[in-house]
């Protein structure tokens, strides 16, 4: 596959409104694994684009999100479950936010790894990720 003439089309069709078979060429040319970074983002890019005008809100959220492009993916996750709001806005730099979305929905982020649980008759014994900071 000729991903630079390939790229071309799939901005083409975005251009002409045809989301559905943009998309779709836009995911092909991306499974491509030797694209250089600049080029597979851009490619990346469009597909939020296509799936953006499909109403795929969700999707092009976390492409955005894989972009760098925080504000772009919070603004789009206005509409989403509260956990996909909170994992964006924690990948954001916003853990308070995300914090606040996690508990709303008994999410909780352990402050300790499961494995080290405390025994019987250990401070915190019982409790998850409980312990001294």
């Amino acid at each position: 596959m000729d991903a630079a003439y390939e790229g071309n089309k799939a901005w083409s069709l975005l251009k002409q409104g045809r989301f559905e078979d943009a998309a779709e060429l836009f995911r092909r040319i991306c499974a491509e694994t030797h694209l250089i970074d600049q080029e597979y983002n851009r490619l990346v890019g469009g597909l939020a684009q296509a799936l953006v005008k499909l109403g795929h809100s969700r999707q092009a959220s976390y492409i955005l999100l894989y972009l760098g492009q925080f504000a772009e993916a919070q603004a789009l996750s206005a509409d989403q479950p509260p956990l996909d709001q909170a994992r964006i806005l924690e990948q954001s730099g916003a853990p308070l936010l995300a914090a606040e979305r996690y508990l709303d929905q008994q999410r909780y982020v352990l402050e300790q790894p499961l494995g080290r649980h405390r025994g019987p008759g250990q401070p915190g014994a019982g409790v998850l990720g409980a312990g001294p900071r």
